[in-house]
């Protein structure tokens, strides 16, 4: 996704057709898309009350919120899974008793 805004954002940042933008554009299309991912969060106030608490804010948000977010990620999908396979699991079981007693009814 970060590529693909890149690319889609080098006209009005000072890219053309002929080339992507200088080190400014990439910069500032960088620090756009972790604004969209994260939020918008004024970090200069928080780091003027109190640096450590604006330091240890940026560190929960940059490292553990995104492992919180895929192991719920990760739990959903293995919820879906599990339900999934015990309903294919359920049909097996009936399809096999079905062909059984059609043999038994047919001998």
């Amino acid at each position: 996704a970060f590529v693909a805004r890149l690319g889609g954002a080098q006209g009005p940042m000072g890219g053309g057709a002929s080339g992507v933008g200088g080190g400014e554009a990439f910069l500032s299309a960088f620090v756009s898309q972790m604004r969209q991912l994260i939020g918008e969060i004024d970090y200069e106030t928080a780091y003027n009350s109190d640096p450590r608490f604006g330091i240890v804010f940026c560190i929960i948000t940059f490292l553990v919120l995104p492992v919180l977010l895929m192991n719920l990620l990760i739990a959903i999908m293995l919820e879906a899974y599990e339900t999934v396979r015990n309903a294919a699991a359920a049909r097996y079981c009936y399809l096999q008793q079905a062909a059984y007693v059609d043999y038994f009814k047919a001998h």
